[in-house]
């Protein structure tokens, strides 16, 4: 994919590459796929400038291609080679896969004949998309009722957010704190019900962060595949939380991409948050029994707000299980067993 692991690599070399000479005006050109044309049935590589069609299966024989340096002052030497610079390679066969509308047909072309990373159109969220859903609130200092996720790294990057009465997923603050002390005032300063944290990097703080809210804060592991119809279960005992990663992270951009999520109108002014909500790509796999599944491959790149979004969509599926303790709509302490109400949610 572009910008990720060989591509990525491969943009700091020289990026030797190969020219390709029209046998009619003699012009060189870039042995690229935007020379290929489908023009009246004929198939084949066409010269920019005198129109022709570039007879390719003799480039060899007589030294109509050559290696030349898009970078030539880069300090590590690379090289980029594509089926094109086969006589031998079917070129129609190329066309037909180029042209294909199956997502896995497409990155086998990119990738495989064209040896080019590539990115399906929709395949990950844009700053548009995340533009659609800011409205004209600003971050709450406060909240009542509210669910929170947090992804653990360097920092603690969090993502709060809220119900609104017409469903949408209100944000109520996004940011980042040092240490679990700063959460334990999070968790006061915004009600929050539910919380989901990420178990991987942290052995004992994250634990001991869940024991000081026993019944509200449940740790996260990601699974690959989940039985059943839910993305996430919680484990109320263990206070755990087993999320599928791929369904998961879908579920986070699709309430961006549909609207559900109100954001805060100062988010873009948040460091590195657009560039880590549209780091993530989805790419269709075909598993060894033929079937199509959707991954989001690692990239190596920061992405903390992305899973804290994650870990908050779970948080926000355990919270709308749960029965606020006020008629009135507003939060509060949870009634204790002597209080005249019944809390039916409590954990």
């Amino acid at each position: 994919f572009p910008g990720v692991g060989i591509d990525a690599e491969y943009v700091k070399t020289t990026q030797h590459e190969h020219q390709i000479q029209c046998q009619r005006c003699q012009s060189w050109h870039w042995l690229t796929w935007e020379l290929a044309a489908n023009r009246e049935g004929v198939i084949g590589l066409w010269c920019p400038l005198c129109k022709g069609q570039i007879d390719r299966l003799t480039i060899w024989e007589q030294g109509r291609v050559k290696l030349v340096a898009r970078n030539p002052d880069a300090p590590v030497v690379g090289f980029w080679m594509s089926k094109l610079v086969s006589p031998r390679v079917d070129l129609a066969e190329m066309w037909a896969r180029s042209q294909s509308t199956k997502m896995a047909d497409l990155l086998a072309f990119w990738n495989e004949d064209m040896g080019l990373p590539h990115e399906p159109e929709g395949a990950r969220l844009t700053r548009d998309l995340i533009r659609a859903c800011i409205d004209d609130h600003e971050m709450a200092d406060t909240g009542t009722w509210s669910a929170m996720g947090v992804d653990v790294g360097y920092t603690l990057n969090y993502w709060i957010m809220e119900i609104m009465p017409d469903n949408r997923h209100k944000t109520l603050k996004i940011g980042t704190v040092e240490n679990w002390t700063d959460l334990d005032i999070l968790m006061k300063r915004y009600n929050v019900r539910v919380c989901v944290c990420d178990d991987g990097p942290e052995l004992t703080a994250d634990r001991q962060f869940a024991r000081r809210h026993r019944g509200r804060v449940f740790l996260a592991t990601y699974r690959k595949d989940m039985p059943g119809a839910d993305w996430c279960t919680f484990d109320m005992k263990k206070q755990k939380v087993s999320i599928a990663r791929a369904t998961g992270i879908t579920e986070a951009h699709e309430n961006i991409e549909n609207q559900v999520d109100s954001l805060p109108r100062t988010v873009e002014l948040i460091d590195d948050f657009i560039q880590q909500m549209t780091v993530q790509v989805k790419v269709a796999v075909i598993e060894a029994d033929g079937t199509t599944v959707y991954k989001y491959p690692k990239t190596g790149k920061a992405d903390h707000y992305d899973h804290a979004k994650v870990y908050c969509e779970a948080a926000m599926v355990r919270l709308a299980k749960l029965r606020r303790p006020d008629a009135g709509g507003q939060g509060g302490a949870v009634p204790t067993s002597s209080g005249a109400r019944k809390y039916r949610g409590r954990v």
